[in-house]
Parts: structure tokens; sequence; C-alpha cells
């Protein structure tokens, strides 16, 4: 017995399809399916489809690619689109093409899905409603979200974050110190200053208000931490003689490059011996050599007071302070008994030290004993530390993803935003 097959085609829909086999759909000039490679063994099949499935789950061989587009020609804000079909006619998804929806364009690919191959060898078009329900909301509130905040305590007065006219400063400078509060609203036993701030916010957090145990959040920027130089003698001329800040220092070996904050005596009361130096890039090295911005001795290396000019300063030491080594915060007012001054609280940390000695410091726990009476110990440390340090931006989008307008016929097509701020004020209470 012989069969003869004849090559015909069809209109698509078409119902007389009696001894015809369907091999390929061709649309608009393009094949948009093939069963022709196609073999059926479905008890076979199945099998082999769970066992790939099983093996490596649902993946794509050849990944399809995706493409919105409109579903007729449309214009947006004088910017034309062409369209995939033309109005009203029946979409290959089976709906009527409108200006209502998009088609999403999916590639060729290929893919198994629960095992079975999923072959695509021409463009799918799939219909998509586009977004045109609106919901309208009246009188809602959005809170701006802002962190960069440390928390505080025992706090003495309130920083400068607003401008009064002869009262406060706007943003006026924090100073941040090596030891807590001595005696409040004073430096006094506070050590060394690591480094200085700015406040834009300062707020109540927990306890019992007014008492000096209660929590405070303050909110920073322009946090600037020190690099502490202390030099082998006093400089001549002063690093602070021509600009009283801002004269750039660079180590003569190392490249290290800071500006200059302040300058103080050492310990042994020598003048302006440390400099403290803000925005550092680099590493500054015990014995090198140091040249300043502003020097005009030759290479503008800087030499010692009342030397013969042949006598080059060095740095002795070399300190980089971190937040998380302040203990505590001033900020000096032009009134007196007005300053501020805060302790920071501490978030407790963690951390593995090597112990020669068979013998616990105060909070440690012995986790293992090691070769030669050496053993690990676990010790907690009070460090500082910046709160939402990411949330540090006060201009931000709606937080809503898609909002069409503000203006509305509820309000007469006019903006009535309304911002609800906080200001530092002076008052006298009774």
């Amino acid at each position: 017995m012989k069969i003869n097959l004849t090559l015909s085609k069809k209109d698509e829909g078409a119902t007389d399809d009696t001894d015809f086999v369907e091999l390929v759909t061709v649309k608009r000039g393009q094949t948009t399916a093939n069963k022709s490679d196609i073999t059926k063994y479905s008890v076979i099949g199945d099998t082999l489809a769970r066992r790939t499935f099983d093996e490596s789950g649902d993946y794509t061989t050849r990944p399809f690619q995706f493409d919105i587009r409109e579903s007729i020609d449309n214009s947006v804000k004088t910017k034309e689109f062409d369209g995939v079909y033309t109005r009203g006619s029946t979409t290959d998804d089976g709906g009527t093409a409108s200006e209502d929806k998009l088609v999403v364009a999916v590639t060729p690919g290929k893919a198994f899905v629960r095992g079975y191959e999923i072959e695509k060898t021409a463009i799918t078009f799939k219909d998509l409603q586009k977004a045109r329900e609106v919901e309208t909301i009246n009188a809602g509130v959005t809170n701006l979200d802002l962190g960069n905040f440390t928390l505080i305590t025992n706090v003495f007065g309130t920083p400068d974050v607003g401008e009064v006219s002869g009262e406060t400063t706007a943003y006026k400078q924090i100073k941040l110190f090596e030891s807590p509060t001595v005696t409040r609203g004073s430096t006094t036993g506070m050590g060394r200053n690591f480094g200085i701030a700015r406040a834009r916010a300062f707020e109540y957090s927990q306890g019992v208000i007014g008492d000096v145990q209660a929590e405070h959040k303050i909110f920073l920027f322009d946090i600037q931490m020190f690099t502490r130089l202390e030099l082998s003698d006093t400089p001549s001329p002063l690093l602070t003689a021509t600009h009283t800040t801002g004269v750039r220092v660079k180590g003569n070996t190392s490249g290290a490059i800071g500006f200059v904050f302040s300058t103080e005596a050492n310990d042994a009361g020598t003048a302006a011996t440390i400099v403290n130096l803000v925005n550092t890039s680099g590493t500054f090295q015990v014995g090198e050599k140091l040249i300043a911005s502003d020097s005009a001795l030759t290479g503008g290396l800087i030499e010692i007071s009342g030397g013969d000019g042949s006598t080059d300063i060095t740095v002795v030491t070399v300190e980089n302070f971190k937040f998380e080594n302040v203990k505590a915060m001033f900020m000096d007012d032009d009134d007196s008994g007005q300053d501020f001054t805060a302790d920071l609280v501490e978030a407790r940390v963690d951390f593995g030290i090597l112990r020669q000695e068979d013998a616990l410091t105060g909070g440690g726990i012995r986790l293992e004993d090691t070769t030669g009476g050496e053993f690990l110990e676990l010790e907690t440390e009070g460090l500082a530390k910046i709160r939402d340090p990411e949330k540090n931006a006060a201009l931000f989008r709606l937080p809503k993803q898609v909002i069409k307008t503000l203006l509305t016929d509820d309000n007469d097509n006019t903006s009535d935003s309304q911002i609800i701020i906080r200001r530092q004020f002076v008052g006298t209470t009774n």
C-alpha cells in the first residue's frame, strides 16, 4: 500500500480539514508554529519528561527575549509608536486590537517546562491589558524616612540645627571626643578631639524626657574624622600662619595627602606639633618629611622653627581616628552656659582575641584552648554606630510606583500639597 501526500494550504480556522495534517502555521509571512518535528510517543515521552524535570527542573536552552509594543498605532506626547495590528482586528491571542492593549512580543526560543520540550520558531504575540484604573487619594501623608543618626544620652543643651537670629547658627560644627562627659556642658575630661560633624535634626527616642538617661537621636552629616600627625618639632612658619585651615600637607615619601583642620601642642607642651588633618587620602608614614602647599622653602618641605633652614620636620606618630571610637560630642554656643554636650550610646560588638595568659578579662568568655598555653577569648566592646546610613538623602521619590498627577478635579487642578517641617526655636518657659 502506498500513500501519496500533497502539500497544500488552508485558511486559519477552516473546518474542511478531513485528510489534512497540519505541519506549519504561517502568519504575515512568518512561521508561528512548526509541528513537523514533534513525535508523540506518550508513555515514553512522559517518562523522559518526568526524569528530565526531576534532574534539572525548568530551564531554557535558547532563552526567550521580550519586547513590549503597542497593539495599534498610537502616539504619546507627540511621539509616534507603530502598532502590531490594525484597530478592531483579531489578535494572535484571540482579543480585539485597541489602544487599551499592549502586545508582548516573545522571540523564538526553546525551553523545557516540567520536562517537556517547548520550542517557538517564530515571534509569539501575547496581549497585555494597559493600566486604566485610577485610585484617588485625598489628604494622603508621606513621611520622610531619614537616617544617618546616632543615639546619644546624658544630653545637656541642644545642638544648633536651624537659624534663629541672634541665638543659633544653622548646622553649627560639633566636635567629637574620645572620652565620655565628665562635666556636663564642658569639654573638661573628654580627651582628644577625634573629628567634627554637623547636625541636621535632633529628636527624642526613648526613656524619661528630661532625665539624663533618656536617649535621643541626632542626625549627622559632614562627618570628618581626623588623621592626627605628631611632628618632630614646631614648624616654621606655622601651618596656620597664612591660612587658619585648609593648607594641603603631603607626605614626601608616601604621597599621602591631607588638609590642615587645626594644630595644637603635644603632651610635652611643644606648640603646634600636633596636626589634625581632614579629607585624607593615602597613608602617612612615620619618619617621612612633609610638604606644605603654602611653603616658600625649596621643595615645599616643612622645617623647624628657629633653625637655620636646613632641618626638615618629620612625622613622629600617625593616628587615624574612626567614628566608632567616639564617646562624646560638644558644640560651643556663643551664649555662656548654653554649650551642648552628650555621650554616645554604644552598640555592643563581640570579637575574638588571642590571650597568652590563662585568665579572662572583664566580660570575656573562653571559647577553646590552643597549643602553647594560649587560648581564644570572646570579648564584648562598646562602639559608637551610625544607624541607617543608607537613608541619608532628604530628597526622594513619592512612595507610590505610579502617580498619574497631583492635580485633580477635587483640588481644582491646582497643587495643594502641604509640607510639615520641624524648626528650632528659642522660648522662655514659665
